[in-house]
Order: C-alpha cells, then structure tokens, then sequence
C-alpha cells in the first residue's frame, strides 16, 4: 500500500539494550498486509495491548 514519502523513526536511548530483541519486539507489533488492509473501522474494535486506549 503506497504511502508515498511518509516515515517514523524511533530512538531508543540507553544501556544494555539488546538490539536483536528489541528489533524482534519492534517486529511483532507491526500489522500484515491482511491486517492494514481491513482498515481503522476493524482496527478500532481490536483490543488495545497497551491499555491506554
């Protein structure tokens, strides 16, 4: 899905961070293309993993 030249970039500051980790957690959270696909009316309805919303 192209969204053009949009882009986030996230720091992580501090010490003993393990960045294979790190990239393995960062990956999980990402949706499928399936997932992106069925859209913020579905998404919405998906419980919140964080508890803040």
């Amino acid at each position: 899905m192209p969204v053009g030249d949009c882009r986030q970039e996230l720091v992580f500051i501090g010490q003993s961070i393990d960045p294979s980790r790190l990239h393995r957690e960062l990956d999980a959270c990402l949706l499928t293309t399936a997932e992106i696909e069925l859209g913020p009316d579905v998404w919405t309805t998906w419980s919140d993993p964080l508890g803040v919303g």
